[in-house]
This record gives C-alpha cells, sequence and structure tokens, in this order.
C-alpha cells in the first residue's frame, strides 16, 4: 500500500523515542466540542426563553446543523433596533473564537437584570452569534485527525475518502516555548497544498471570488467551484441577509503570524483602491483595536485595511450589505490553540471588550439614522440612502433601509465638514438633505424622511422633437402654481430640479426615464418636503443626457 510521505515521517518519529501523542495533541478540554456548543445553546434557550432564541441557519456537508442565538428583550421579534453580528469560527483550526462567543453569550444572558450596561445593550440591541461557522472542520480538529486542519470537508475529487495531510502546526510541540513579544515560533506557518480536501470557506463568498482565486483544490486557500458552492458560507451570508447587522465580527487566528492581533476592515488595494467608508470603517476599526490588550499587555490590537478580492466573508458584507465588518485575529500564532487554560480564559476577557464597543458604537458617536416614510407615513423599506461624496462605487450594493424603514449610517464626526444625504424610492420624489452636521459636540443626528410621489408630468405630444428643448415657465410671475413646458429628443433619464439664488436644492420635479416628447409639469411652490417657500427668485433645471439648460421663475405671495 502507498504510503504520503507524512505518515513515514511519523513512523520515524517514534522509532527515535518521540510520543506521537505529545507531538499532536488534541485541544484540551477547556475548549467547546461541537456537541458541548450545541447543548449549551439548548439549555440557554430553555433556561433564558425570554431572552434568547436559537435557529438553525443551515447543514454542513457531513449533516451538522449550524445553530446561531438570538440575544434581545424580544428576540421572537424584529424589532428596529441595531444588529451585531458575531461568526465565531470559519477556519477549522482556529477555535479562540467559538470561546469568545460562548462566553459572550453566557455574559449577556446570565448578567441580564444583574449589570446595567448589559441590560442595556440587550435591551436596545439584537445580538445574533454563530458560534461555529464550519462544524465539519472543527471536528476535524476535535477528533484528532488533523489539528492543524482548515478548510471545510468538500469531497473535491469525489473519490469517497477524506484526503488531507497532516502538517506541524502551533501547539502540537507544548515544549517548545512562545514567544509572547512578537508571536514568533518555528511552526508559525501554514503547509500549503497538503490537504486536497476541502474548501476555504473565508474565500467562498460572492465578492470579487474569481478576482484572485486559487483553484488548487489542494490549496489551503482553495476558493470552490463558484461562489457560495459550500452551504457553510450560504448559510452565514443567508442569516447576513435576512438580519442586515450594522456590524459584524469573523473570528480567526492567525496561524502564519502575519496577522497576530490585528483588525482587519475592509479595504484598500490596487485592484479595488480604497473602500468607499475606508476612512469611517478604519476609525471604528482603530477605536475597536484600543480597548483589546495584547497577549504581553504592552499594547493593543491594531486596526489594519484588509485586499478587497479573494471572497472575504468581510468584504461580502460590507459591499452587500453596507455592514462594517471586521475579521479579528485573536493572539498570536503559537498561542492559536494555547494549552493553559487561564490564557484561554484571559484572551477571551480581553476580546470580549472590542465587542462591548461595538454595542455601543452602533449607536453613538458617529451615527446618522431615522426612518423614511411615505407621504401617508408608512415606513418605506428598501429606499435607497445614499451619503454623497461617500457612497461612490458602482461596484457596490446600494444602501437600504430595513424592514423598519430605518437608515443607519456610521460616519466620523467632524467639526468641519458637513455631510449631505439623497434619499431615493421607484415613483418618488428623491429628497437631498444637504449640511448635516455630525461634530463630537453632537455625534449623533436622528432624521427622518417624508418622501412624496412623484409628479407625473402631463403629455402634451407624442411626437419626437428635433431637439431638446426648456420653455419660461408660465404663469411668471406665478402664485401659487406654475408650468413647466419642456421636449426630449431622445428617450433616457430626466431631471428637473428647483434651486433657490443661493444654490440650494429646493425640489425634484422630475427624476426619472421618460420617451421622447413633449412634456408639462406643474410646481405647486414647495420643496422636497411639500412645504411652502417663501416668495423669490428660483431656478428651475432640465438635465437629459447632454442637455442642460435653466430657466428662472418669479414666486410673489
Amino acid at each position: 500500500m502507498k504510503m504520503k510521505w507524512t505518515h513515514i515521517l511519523l513512523i520515524l518519529f517514534l522509532l527515535s523515542g518521540v510520543s506521537a501523542a505529545q507531538d499532536y495533541l488534541p485541544p484540551i478540554e477547556r475548549y467547546h466540542t461541537y456537541d458541548e456548543v450545541v447543548q449549551e445553546l439548548e439549555d440557554y434557550a430553555a433556561n433564558y426563553e425570554a431572552l434568547c432564541r436559537i435557529d438553525s441557519i443551515g447543514t454542513t456537508l457531513e449533516g451538522r446543523t449550524m445553530w446561531a442565538i438570538k440575544i434581545s428583550d424580544n428576540p421572537q421579534m424584529d424589532e428596529d433596533e441595531p444588529v451585531i453580528l458575531i461568526d465565531g469560527h470559519i477556519h477549522a483550526e482556529e477555535i479562540l473564537g467559538v470561546e469568545i462567543s460562548m462566553m459572550l453569550i453566557d455574559q449577556l444572558l446570565t448578567g441580564y437584570g444583574n449589570d446595567d450596561q448589559v441590560t442595556f445593550w440587550v435591551d436596545e440591541t439584537e445580538i445574533w452569534v454563530v458560534p461555529i461557522g464550519n462544524p465539519d472542520g472543527h471536528q476535524v480538529v476535535f477528533d484528532n485527525t488533523d489539528i492543524c486542519y482548515r478548510k471545510n470537508k468538500r469531497d473535491n475529487n469525489h473519490n469517497g475518502v477524506f484526503d488531507y495531510s497532516i502538517a506541524e502546526c502551533p501547539g502540537v510541540f507544548p515544549d517548545v516555548p512562545c514567544d509572547e513579544n512578537n508571536g514568533a515560533h518555528p511552526e508559525c506557518t501554514l503547509i500549503n497544498d497538503s490537504d486536497c480536501d476541502g474548501v476555504d470557506l473565508n474565500r467562498n463568498f460572492d465578492w470579487a471570488w474569481a478576482a484572485a482565486a486559487d483553484t488548487n483544490q489542494c490549496s489551503e486557500y482553495y476558493v470552490g467551484t463558484a461562489p457560495f458552492s459550500e452551504p457553510e458560507a450560504l448559510a452565514i451570508a443567508e442569516l447576513a441577509r435576512r438580519v442586515r447587522p450594522t456590524f459584524g465580527i469573523i473570528y480567526h487566528s492567525s496561524r502564519s503570524g502575519n496577522l497576530n492581533e490585528r483588525i482587519v476592515f475592509p479595504w484598500r488595494d490596487t485592484l479595488f483602491g480604497d473602500s468607499p467608508d475606508y476612512f469611517h470603517i478604519r476609525r471604528v476599526a482603530q477605536e475597536m483595536g484600543r480597548e483589546i490588550p495584547t497577549d504581553n499587555e504592552i499594547g493593543t490590537y491594531l486596526a489594519t485595511y484588509g485586499k478587497g478580492d479573494k471572497g472575504y466573508v468581510q468584504n461580502w458584507m460590507y459591499a452587500e450589505l453596507g455592514t462594517f465588518a471586521f475579521t479579528i485575529e485573536v493572539g498570536i500564532c503559537c498561542n492559536i490553540q494555547s494549552r493553559n487554560e487561564n490564557y484561554v480564559d484571559n484572551v477571551c476577557e480581553r476580546n470580549i471588550q472590542g465587542i462591548h464597543y461595538l454595542l455601543d458604537r452602533c449607536r453613538d458617536n458617529g451615527v446618522i439614522t431615522g426612518i423614511v416614510y411615505d407621504q401617508a407615513g408608512n415606513p418605506l423599506p428598501g429606499a435607497f440612502v445614499e451619503v454623497v461624496g461617500v457612497d461612490n462605487d458602482t461596484l457596490l450594493t446600494p444602501r437600504i433601509t430595513d424592514n423598519h424603514g430605518r437608515y443607519r449610517r456610521i460616519l466620523r464626526p467632524s467639526n468641519s465638514n458637513t455631510y449631505t444625504l439623497e434619499i431615493s424610492y421607484p415613483g418618488f420624489e428623491t429628497v437631498l438633505i444637504e449640511d448635516i452636521e455630525l461634530t463630537d459636540e453632537n455625534p449623533v443626528v436622528e432624521l427622518d424622511v417624508n418622501l412624496y410621489t412623484s409628479v407625473t408630468p402631463e403629455v402634451i405630444s407624442p411626437s419626437v422633437p428635433q431637439g431638446y428643448f426648456l420653455d419660461a415657465n408660465f404663469p411668471n410671475p406665478f402664485n401659487p402654481n406654475t408650468t413647466i413646458r419642456y421636449g426630449l429628443a431622445q428617450p433616457g433619464h430626466v431631471q428637473l430640479t428647483i434651486y433657490d439664488v443661493h444654490g440650494k436644492l429646493i425640489r425634484y420635479l422630475m427624476d426619472a426615464s421618460q420617451a421622447a416628447g413633449i412634456y408639462a409639469v406643474m410646481w405647486d411652490g414647495t420643496d422636497q418636503q411639500h412645504q411652502p417657500v417663501p416668495s423669490g427668485t428660483y431656478f428651475y433645471t432640465l438635465t437629459s443626457r447632454n442637455f442642460t439648460k435653466t430657466g428662472r421663475a418669479i414666486l410673489l405671495k
């Protein structure tokens, strides 16, 4: 029978008197197995039914259920509150995030009613936690098949056999000292091309999946056959789409040692440039990092931008949902499966401080939020909310209101600059809100918005004019109404806007696609909120394709 060279090396170790049990030690009992996680989640759901519920969000390739727990004062309801989503585990061998997740769950549930801060967080936030995002890979580590395994258990070559190679990695040599000053360790390496089954779930999400895809099935970074080819990745994505988190955390540990104790955020690279929210999301990462002491207690976690490619979870959540999502690399590489129970407890306690920061940050110190209503006062889910000058990347999915009509934009307070919101919805007039002051003294802005159905232009003639034109409004001066007539030589998008003498936008009269023809629109002397404007001179501008022309209207009361 043909033997792998790694198996031969193992025999040589045994012959030389080195114990295989010592060389390849499974995680200590302090770490939760999959079955223990499931049992504790079920116990929490039974004992704290007023504060939590557990949901099955998917099934793995080997048939294990993926579980999420929701913690809130009304766990059965979808409330108008910020949402935080935590994925404790995605790479099989990086198991510290599972322990952080389980400690957080216990802290929130047992602390409710006993700790005022915890009670506030649970009352005012919807907190979702997926303790184990890669159950099959987690089992490979815990049954001691390969404690350094990374991927899920996709049978890439369809041979019905789990094809893997045992590679040396941190934790298997407990007698080798770990340099806690910089994480240096002789085994802090990835052994690439060693496991020919499995997909790296952190590269299976549908954002820039093919941009720098590793298609080698044996690679530790193998991306799979298509975006969301893996049920585990799809389950996390579907949960995120359903709950639309404000913040997301995906826990890792840097087995290579290159990203020890880092908070990685989207993105900066030559392919995609800076993420549109780069400076805003970087500030959150930096402030969160300052809350998490490093292992050596000399410093705190550092914020680091990631790349925009490779199908990372954090990039997909940000690009698709607008979630400020962070990869947190827990601890230093030689401690990713520490055999010191006190260390495991301590690293969890330190990292939970970063979660506490997000639980506060989602509602204070740099938030513009509000509800978008229609003219009858009904919330408008799915309304587009653009921060002008920030949301400038056409590759990203437009930012929209949630099921409650709520938008929530996390931004840097500034004492020198203001923000502008553009809010739109099909069939409604677009609203532009300028000069929004978000400052250190005024770090939260609550701004509800009413949208009104678009003005319906009167078709004067379906005949196609020889060229574009914009007639003078009639009557002029006017009170209370005036009519603006225009012609379109070609079909296309049309904007007809009203400005005051200072150049401030007063009203979108038209913002829609129209067929070629001659039209007339009435303006009733009101602004975007349908409030009367004062007497004075106003300018109306027609823009379609390459045509732009402006006229002047005088309102006399």
